[in-house]
């Protein structure tokens, strides 16, 4: 069985998985990435004398 022949309602995270992370895939990589790079210089610029 594909796993597309579900019912949404059995499985929500399911559900979730294919309309959302197909979409916006690489948007959430891009801020996940992003979110640690302002990080890293947040750390950094606190640490400079």
């Amino acid at each position: 069985r594909p796993d597309t022949s579900f019912l949404w309602f059995t499985n929500p995270c399911k559900t979730m998985k294919f309309i959302v992370w197909r979409r916006f895939k690489w948007l959430f990589i891009g801020l996940i990435i992003l979110l640690i790079l302002l990080l890293f210089a947040a750390v950094l610029l606190y640490s400079l004398p």
